[in-house]
């Protein structure tokens, strides 16, 4: 008796390049197919702990700086 993939389920995700119709890819145990939600397979680093905390540090600080600026237009000397 062969393995019938046919019967296996589909990945289902709608995308813009076949005018959303569903994805007809086999899914894998996550739902969606390898290209719609499968495991990555280069590791950037963007989505690591320490880079999320330094893009949150980051932005504490830019909005820190804007602060200080708002509050030192009281005392600039426009004339």
């Amino acid at each position: 008796m062969a393995f019938d993939f046919r019967k296996l389920p589909r990945c289902g995700a709608k995308a813009r390049s076949n005018h959303q119709q569903p994805c007809r890819q086999a899914a894998m145990p996550n739902g969606r197919c390898y290209w719609h939600g499968g495991a990555m397979s280069i590791k950037h680093g963007h989505c690591t702990k320490k880079a999320q905390a330094e893009r949150v540090e980051c932005r504490h600080l830019i909005n820190d700086l804007r602060k200080s600026l708002v509050s030192l237009e009281d005392f600039i000397y426009v004339g």
